[in-house]
């Protein structure tokens, strides 16, 4: 089984500011329309992507999220050491 081009990586940010939300039976249901036919130029093609592409942005937002949280974490040292790869040494007290 393979997806065909195009495909689309939504954030969920964008899926939920979007979506309507209700609640059933102690689960939460997401419902929004979306046209996908590439010559509707709409508010998802700027997400749209090929499928060889998914991987790499996947990795790429993964490797964002970790700088974000590392940052958050120690305020005051640039997010441009962090590195895939990077440890930080604290000296001894």
């Amino acid at each position: 089984m393979a997806y065909r081009a195009p495909v689309f990586l939504v954030p969920s940010k964008v899926v939920h500011s979007e979506a309507v939300h209700r609640t059933a039976g102690g689960l939460v249901h997401f419902n929004f329309i979306a046209s996908m036919d590439p010559t509707s130029k709409d508010r998802w093609r700027p997400y749209a992507c090929d499928p060889a592409e998914v991987a790499a942005r996947i990795v790429k937002f993964l490797q964002a999220q970790t700088i974000r949280r590392r940052s958050a974490a120690l305020p005051g040292l640039s997010p441009t050491i962090w590195q895939p790869g990077t440890i930080l040494v604290a000296r001894a007290a």
